[in-house]
């Protein structure tokens, strides 16, 4: 586990540790460089590499795990001597950058976040991975005093010249759509690096350039049934084995979908002799979800570790919770993700997820109003109205169609929940676009969005698991699995009535049928009266002050008009998610904005 930060410009001597103290969790034992004057580079890691490398004409710190070192290495060897001998993962990604920049990292499977100093043009580079699975932001301080940067940028808030105004846009965005458009935070002075792309800066923080990776691709050559699983199971299963960095312990987090689930028997399959822990949570209701969890645990000969997460946790550990997310994008399965990479982070330093297998495989529910669109966008009425469907659930956008406002009625029959306002902002989010094209629309649109869904959903899990030192990792991810996804048509991923059915084919190979069919449930804590007594509870003691708070974020009644909505004491998911996220807003803006006590 590791961070890095730095800064450019005059600073106080004290300035890089304090930025390093702030993000001890991901790694404790600082390491300072000066690559140039008023230029300092920063790392803190748990482990023994180093994070930095130097050839004398550009300097490196990065955080990074290359998976296809080997293959890099070979690649190299012909044609570049300095790649061959690459010791560190700083080495090797350096020597990549100066051989060819972006088009060249392109070709790594592996979550990194950089910072390059080139001596010669006086010029500093941040890049991050294909998938942004690393985090990294920057902060161009007021008034021409340099730029700074940081795994997390609670690193940053304490510079003098960085503008920590809350931008209220962002906020109404984050209420709308649980989550931010890439680059994006809720401060107004800080942005992240995109995925997948390299932001070269010279004058001390004028930005030059932002050189984004080639878009995902599309094909077909995969439209044999046999053949498309064949590669699932090469491809898939060699994403794993590099994913292990301990081959004699393994951690695999078990959400009890048939994603993870394949994971835990590949894992088996590969490492025979592993010590391998698995990791599940839930509570009350949940007991069908943690008791198949443990069953595949005994089947696999695993040391289970069952998480119990009450709804009682919200008493104590939203402020936590919230201060390692910082935009609070996630709903409250991110509760349950913080306390098992607390319990992991005893066990095992890494934990192998299923995240965005549904994302490469069509699924999500939502998936089958696409393609419900490329089989009847011949009709632009239900094109539009399949269209509205979308945006209502995923961007809180009500129907602009006749035919979109009676399909909304009958599908979420007045369960949607009104959007809280951000006092300030009148901003309302973008519908989505849908490729125009019906032929394999699933797999365009989802081709489109992958790197930045992925980019955005990770954050809840490499925050959580990070606030304990523990790294995540998805074999979903890796670039030659995610190349083969996109070469297996829609009809494959949908097929008799079942979504992602090619994959659940390839993990036959490995799952026992018993296990084969699980069904999906979205992973988040149960929406029962205990959770609603403990959610309006968190509302009480967040909100009690806002009718005389010159602070207040949301409009008058907006919270308490949702808590009405109740029906036999129960919120519905709309409801819940949209109070849960507008709570996590408000603790938000106390650490962050008002700088409450926290925890750094």
């Amino acid at each position: 586990m590791s961070s890095i930060f730095g800064i450019w410009g005059e600073c106080p001597q004290e300035t890089p540790q304090l930025m390093g103290s702030c993000l001890a969790h991901r790694g404790g034992a600082q390491q300072i460089e000066c690559p140039a004057q008023n230029l300092t580079f920063g790392a803190g890691t748990s482990d023994t590499e180093s994070y930095f490398y130097s050839d004398g004409e550009f300097s490196i710190v990065c955080d990074g795990a290359i998976y296809n070192r080997h293959e890099l290495l070979q690649a190299g060897s012909a044609e570049d001597n300095a790649l061959c001998g690459a010791e560190s993962s700083a080495e090797l990604l350096l020597n990549l950058f100066r051989t060819g920049g972006l088009e060249v990292l392109e070709a790594v499977d592996g979550d990194f976040a950089f910072a390059v100093w080139d001596k010669q043009k006086k010029a500093l580079t941040l890049g991050r991975d294909a998938c942004g699975t690393r985090p990294l932001y920057y902060a161009i301080l007021k008034d021409g005093r340099g730029l700074a940067f940081a795994s997390e940028y609670k690193a940053l808030l304490g510079l003098e010249g960085v503008n920590v105004d809350p931008d209220l846009d962002m906020l109404q965005c984050l209420q709308y759509c649980k989550k931010l458009p890439l680059g994006r935070t809720l401060i107004k002075g800080i942005q992240a690096v995109l995925p997948g792309s390299i932001a070269t800066f010279t004058d001390m923080g004028a930005k030059v350039s932002c050189v984004e990776m080639a878009a995902l691709g599309v094909d077909e050559r995969l439209s044999d049934e046999a053949q498309a699983i064949s590669e699932i199971r090469r491809t898939l299963s060699g994403a794993i084995e590099r994913r292990v960095s301990n081959p004699s312990r393994i951690g695999i987090a078990l959400s009890g979908g048939i994603d993870s689930i394949g994971i835990a028997f590949i894992c088996r399959s590969l490492f025979p002799q592993a010590e391998i822990h698995t990791f599940t949570a839930g509570f009350g209701d949940q007991k069908l979800e943690i008791e198949t969890a443990a069953d595949v645990a005994r089947a696999i000969g695993a040391h289970h570790h069952a998480v119990q997460t009450p709804p009682g946790l919200m008493k104590d550990h939203l402020e936590k919770l919230v201060w390692h997310l910082e935009d609070p994008i996630a709903r409250s399965e991110s509760l349950q993700l913080l306390k098992i990479g607390q319990v992991a982070s005893s066990c095992v330093d890494s934990l192998l997820c299923g995240m965005e297998s549904d994302a490469l495989f069509a699924g999500m529910s939502r998936h089958k109003v696409l393609r419900m669109m490329s089989r009847w966008g011949r009709c632009p009425f239900a094109r539009k109205a399949l269209g509205d469907i979308y945006n209502l659930g995923q961007n809180g956008l009500p129907p602009r169609s006749v035919v979109g406002m009676l399909l909304a009625r009958l599908c979420f029959r007045n369960m949607s929940a009104p959007v809280p306002k951000v006092e300030g902002s009148c901003y309302v989010p973008a519908r989505t676009e849908f490729p125009k094209e019906r032929s394999q629309l699933v797999n365009r649109f989802l081709a489109a969005s992958f790197r930045k869904g992925a980019c955005q959903d990770g954050q809840k899990l490499e925050r959580t698991f990070a606030a304990w030192g523990v790294q995540y990792r998805s074999p979903f991810l890796d670039r030659e699995l995610v190349k083969t996804a996109f070469s297996i048509p829609d009809d494959l991923k949908f097929k008799n009535g079942q979504n992602k059915y090619i994959l659940r084919k390839a993990l036959e190979a490995w799952v026992p049928k018993e296990f084969s069919h699980t069904p999906k449930k979205p992973q988040r804590m149960n929406y029962d009266l205990e959770f609603a007594a403990a959610l309006d509870e968190a509302v009480e003691r967040c909100f009690y002050e806002d009718l005389a708070d010159s602070n207040r974020i949301f409009s008058p009644g907006c919270v308490e008009a949702l808590k009405l909505r109740k029906r036999n004491g129960v919120y519905r998911d709309e409801e819940g998610m949209r109070i849960w996220t507008a709570v996590l807003t408000k603790i938000w803006h106390k650490q962050f904005v008002l700088r409450s006590p926290l925890y750094c």
